[in-house]
């Protein structure tokens, strides 16, 4: 009985805060004794014409480098950490900007940015969100590495796969 409902549960915990959020998109009012909203569909586009689709394509501009950079990063990282004789020291590193005030950080690397042009840049946006990314991603995926994934690194070598084999046929599924 729980195993059949764990998914449900699971999956409404993701639909319904975008369900409710798509249906207040459209909602005109919302009073107590009704079920449903009264809805207008023309409210969407009066979002859509003031401009909030530039402003969804410019986040995914940003957005979508930053997670992809920040993914790719983080694993290779956390992969060259795993054989490192000084680990925790370089994760405990890597914590540094979670440690500080986002207000201290940004302020510390405000005059690299205005030095190299990069205030009100997208680039700059990128960079800036980076330099938090991808010390996440390797903490994250550190804990990736554990002693049966070993093994099959060490079984696979065995066998005679080279490096790209390995992380293509083992780590990466």
């Amino acid at each position: 009985m729980v195993r059949r409902l764990t998914p449900i549960l699971l999956l409404s915990l993701y639909v319904l805060p975008i369900a409710t959020l798509a249906l207040l998109s459209v909602a005109a009012t919302w009073e107590y004794p009704q079920l449903l909203p009264k809805m207008q569909i023309n409210l969407l586009s009066r979002i859509v014409s003031d401009g909030v689709g530039w402003g969804f394509l410019t986040s995914l501009q940003v957005a979508l480098p930053v997670a992809i950079i920040s993914v790719v990063l983080g694993f290779l990282s956390s992969y060259r950490l795993l054989g490192s004789r000084y680990r925790s020291v370089w994760l405990w590193l890597a914590l540094i900007p979670f440690c500080t005030a986002p207000v201290i950080l940004s302020l510390e690397m405000q005059y690299f940015f205005i030095r190299f042009g990069l205030t009100a840049q997208r680039v700059g946006v990128v960079i800036g969100q980076l330099l938090i990314g991808i010390p996440y991603a390797t903490v994250l995926f550190s804990l990736f590495w554990s002693a049966d994934r070993l093994k099959q690194e060490e079984a696979a070598r065995t066998l005679g796969c080279s490096r790209l084999q390995i992380m293509q046929h083992i780590h990466i599924p």
